[in-house]
């Protein structure tokens, strides 16, 4: 009589990976502006779309640097990553610096008077980006990231403000509508190839350094190891007070004395 196969346990299933599936991770970058011939931040989301990192597919896609086609384009970029992704990343250009850029502050504000006009010609010096708070803050772990950017020796910094031109209403509108717990904005200097100023970095530097914030934040902490105390010849290294309190009392307990009578 054939064996009817045993369910496997809670435990089986999740070491096997079952019903961990994990969301894409969106990456967007801008098309040139301002009178600009290459924008880096738009070749390197290209250049990483459609690879896997940490367990997950890149799903690029390329932003017009315009505030009044910026929703749909989000929404359209949101729709193409599919439900819950796994991270989302922002990235954009500004040149005259030599590192990373990792801001950890979206504000309200628009104010276009240092960057000039968007590509349909809008120039707002005022206003709010939607109705909203007066900020919101990154929720991807800049830390962490900085720390693996470290360690390969890519520049790079922490910023606590993204200016007010479109990387910053980019920012401020994907905290609101992205479905992630990790969410954030990079901003990467010209790439040495086509740089403007000498503070540049070569862009397989930017690819690199993009790649390798996916892949930290990706990454999850091993579980610590459940301690266990040793048996047999090892278990005479158990602590003397854990060995007491386990050891059984071989004593018998003693007879309550008789009372005498007078």
């Amino acid at each position: 009589m054939p064996t009817r196969a045993r369910p496997a346990s809670t435990t089986t299933l999740r070491r096997a990976g079952a019903g961990t599936a994990r969301g894409n991770v969106l990456i967007t970058g801008f098309e040139p502006f301002g009178g600009m011939a290459d924008n880096p931040s738009g070749r390197v989301a290209t250049a990483l779309d459609g690879r896997m990192i940490g367990g997950c597919k890149v799903v690029a896609r390329i932003l017009p640097v315009s505030l009044s086609r910026l929703d749909a384009a989000i929404d359209t970029a949101l729709v193409a990553a599919g439900p819950k992704p796994s991270l989302v990343i922002g990235l954009g250009v500004l040149a005259g610096f030599g590192f990373l850029k990792l801001e950890r502050v979206a504000a309200n504000k628009l104010d276009f008077r240092h960057d000039g006009p968007d590509n349909d010609g809008r120039q707002p010096t005022s206003g709010t980006i939607e109705p909203g708070p007066a900020s919101r803050r990154s929720t991807f772990d800049v830390e962490k990231a900085l720390t693996a950017l470290g360690t390969k020796r890519i520049p790079a910094q922490a910023s606590d403000s993204a200016g007010f031109f479109i990387c910053n209403a980019t920012l401020f509108k994907l905290l609101a509508r992205a479905d992630t717990n990790a969410c954030g904005f990079v901003h990467m200097p010209e790439a040495s190839e086509a740089a403007t100023t000498r503070r540049s970095l070569p862009f397989a530097t930017l690819v690199d350094g993009i790649a390798t914030i996916c892949e930290a934040l990706l990454t999850q902490a091993p579980p610590r190891p459940r301690r266990r105390w040793p048996f047999g010849a090892a278990a005479a290294t158990k602590p003397a007070a854990a060995r007491k309190r386990t050891k059984r009392s071989t004593k018998k307990p003693a007879r309550p004395k008789r009372a005498k009578r007078g």
